[in-house]
């Protein structure tokens, strides 16, 4: 036999509980190569900012995200420290006058000089990104293959790829 309850007392129950929603994803493992004078002032916590301007739309730009960890190799050298992404700036579209915009408002944080900046006039994205922590980490990740003669500055770890791609702020 089947019990069927009156409407009455179907709509004295309390709503059912909202879903749940799924666990975040774990953070992405990124490596981002640094030349040595500002991975020194990293590890000297005197830089915690990093910043990537490219005149066309290119990594780590809308692929990096708070809590990410960002493992800092040095330019034709060893891997130095790891951080932790506190909080991300992009920026799209800019020209000669954004690019001063970004001097001016981000240059002491980004610790970049004339040469810098002057490289960087024709930039149309930038990616800006302020670390929460960064710690001394010399060991090499899992997943780290850089091929000879490579010039890119910046990886994701293959873990993380074939997540969805997340979409740019800012």
């Amino acid at each position: 036999a089947r019990f069927l309850a009156p409407p009455s007392l179907l709509s004295a129950l309390p709503p059912p509980p909202p879903p749940r929603c799924p666990p975040p994803a774990p953070p992405r493992r990124h490596v981002a190569i640094v030349h040595r004078q500002y991975l020194d002032l990293m590890l000297m916590g005197m830089k915690r900012c990093e910043g990537r301007l490219s005149r066309q739309r290119s990594m780590p730009f809308g692929v990096v995200a708070p809590g990410d960890l960002v493992h800092l190799k040095q330019a034709s050298g060893p891997f130095r420290a790891l951080g932790t992404v506190g909080e991300v700036l992009t920026f799209a579209g800019l020209d000669a006058a954004g690019v001063g915009q970004l001097r001016e408002s981000y240059g002491d944080e980004l610790c970049a000089g004339n040469d810098f900046w002057a490289s960087k006039q024709s930039a149309r994205y930038a990616t800006l990104i302020r670390f929460a922590s960064i710690k001394m980490d010399d060991q090499v990740p899992a997943g780290f293959e850089r091929r000879p003669g490579s010039r890119a500055a910046w990886y994701v770890l293959p873990d993380a790829i074939d997540r969805p791609a997340r979409s740019p702020a800012g």
